[in-house]
């Protein structure tokens, strides 16, 4: 059955989707998901070792804006140097 659950990690009362689960229920896959924590473009999200955690709140997030995930990162390489 773990292949269909939805897996929510309770940590410190905030809990977080894996990113199979977040993926399963934005419709995308989980290696979109995975790319897009690499590129910076989800910044609430960590990796613990080969784990991903998506913070809830972001699937309410991906549910409402028009485009998801908004396309920069938190980085700004190159600017005022």
């Amino acid at each position: 059955m773990t292949d269909t659950a939805v897996f929510v990690i309770v940590d410190s009362m905030k809990q977080f989707l894996s990113a199979t689960a977040f993926a399963k229920l934005i419709a995308k896959s989980p290696k979109t998901i995975i790319s897009w924590i690499d590129k910076g473009l989800i910044p609430s999200a960590r990796r613990l070792g080969d784990r991903y955690q998506i913070p809830i709140e972001e699937l309410e997030k991906a549910k409402t804006l028009p485009h998801y995930p908004p396309q920069h990162s938190n980085q700004t390489y190159g600017q005022n140097h």
